[in-house]
């Protein structure tokens, strides 16, 4: 893969991961300030949120390290 590619592509993963890690906590925040209010539907859809936002931060945080050890051998 060509070296300029390659790089684009590791910023690109790189601030997904900075996104979705912003996203995650700030949803664990809300669902701990807000704890009180909330009724079940809504701490089950931020809890469901929250899994989806970090299976997709992992999925990513597997793609940058594929990339890393890419660019590092190359």
């Amino acid at each position: 893969m060509c070296g300029k590619k390659l790089e684009k592509l590791i910023d690109l993963f790189k601030t997904l991961l900075l996104a979705f890690l912003t996203a995650l906590f700030s949803m664990f925040a809300y669902l701990v300030v807000n704890m009180e209010s909330l009724n079940i539907l809504q701490v089950t859809l931020t809890i469901l949120g929250i899994a989806i936002v970090l299976f997709a931060t992992l999925f990513v945080i597997k793609k940058l390290f594929r990339y890393f050890n890419a660019f590092g051998d190359s």
